[in-house]
């Protein structure tokens, strides 16, 4: 399956909408804060969780954090990589273009896919990424990922 934006299976995905739903709850209306996601509320989705900070640089962005939920599923920890480095290169420029937008615009994306790891069975993804505030700048993506069929909290 090619990567697919703001589908209703991953909308109404019931995980997803508790992780939305509890960022909402943390935000109040407000950008979403690295504080926010070290709350209790929050942080207990920290396993499924990735943070991505945008390298104007390299026209990237760079994984500060990438949850063990997510490094065992996709057979690589990504925390200090690129998406250049760690995304399927026909998604690369797709992914960049949308994490910008997510932060330039201050919207939620939600993406649908399918992962092969080193040659095993195929795997149905689902994410939500919207923008994360830190030091009064908003210049990182959010994402909580969940995998269909595997663990995810």
């Amino acid at each position: 399956m090619p990567l697919i934006i703001n589908n209703d299976k991953t909308i109404n995905h019931p995980a997803i909408i508790k992780f939305k739903q509890a960022c909402d709850n943390a935000a109040a209306g407000n950008p979403l804060t690295i504080n926010m996601v070290q709350s209790r509320d929050l942080f207990k989705y920290s396993k499924s969780l990735m943070i991505a900070e945008f390298d104007k640089e390299q026209n990237d962005f760079k994984f500060r954090f990438c949850g063990s939920n997510i490094a065992s599923n996709y057979e690589m920890d990504i925390t200090g990589k690129y998406i250049s480095e760690t995304t399927d290169p026909s998604t690369i420029k797709e992914f960049i273009k949308i994490y910008k937008s997510i932060i330039d615009d201050q919207k939620t994306v939600y993406f649908t896919g399918t992962l092969q790891t080193r040659g095993k069975d195929f795997l149905d993804w689902h994410q939500i990424s919207q923008p994360l505030m830190r030091n009064g700048r908003i210049n990182e993506v959010i994402s909580y990922v969940i995998v269909e069929g595997r663990v995810n909290d």
